[in-house]
C-alpha cells in the first residue's frame, strides 16, 4: 500500500508540474505583452540613437570621397599612385599630370555616370566606355 501511495504521489507531482510550468510562461507572457517599462523604452531609444549617430556619419563620409573621387576620375588605389607620382615629379623637378583627368569636375563624373546627366539615378550601362579602357587626355613620356 505504501508503494502504491508512493507512485501515485509522484504521478500527481509530475503531471502537474509542467501544467504549472505552463501556466507561469503564459501568465509572463501576458505581462510581457503590456505597455513597456520606462528601461527597455530607454534602451531601444539609445540603440536607436547609436545606430544614427555611427551608421549615417560612416554613409555620408563614404558619400563624399566617392564623389570626390569622381570628380578627379580616380579610384582610392589611383589616388596613392597619383599622391606618389606626383612626389617623384616634385623631386625632379618636373610636373605630374593625372593622364586621364578630363579637365573638369563635370566631364569626369560624366566619364564614370554617362552623358547624360538625368539618367545618373538610373542604373543603367554607360555606352561611352566598357570598363577596361579609358580614353587618356595625356600621355606621359616614356622614362
Amino acid at each position: 500500500a505504501t508503494a502504491a501511495a508512493a507512485a501515485v504521489a509522484v504521478r500527481a507531482t509530475t503531471s502537474t508540474a509542467p501544467v504549472a510550468a505552463v501556466d507561469d510562461a503564459a501568465a509572463a507572457a501576458a505581462e510581457f505583452r503590456g505597455a513597456m517599462s520606462l528601461f527597455d523604452v530607454a534602451v531601444v531609444v539609445a540603440v536607436l540613437l547609436a545606430d544614427y549617430f555611427c551608421f549615417v556619419p560612416t554613409i555620408v563620409i563614404m558619400l563624399i570621397k566617392a564623389v570626390y573621387n569622381m570628380q578627379r576620375n580616380t579610384t582610392e588605389v589611383e589616388v596613392w599612385e597619383k599622391h606618389w607620382a606626383t612626389f617623384d615629379a616634385r623631386r625632379r623637378n618636373e610636373h605630374y599630370r593625372y593622364p586621364y583627368d578630363r579637365g573638369t569636375p563635370a566631364r569626369n563624373i560624366g566619364e564614370i555616370m554617362g552623358a547624360h546627366w538625368l539618367l545618373w539615378p538610373l542604373p543603367l550601362p554607360t555606352p561611352t566606355v566598357d570598363g577596361l579602357s579609358y580614353a587618356r587626355i595625356y600621355t606621359p613620356p616614356a622614362p
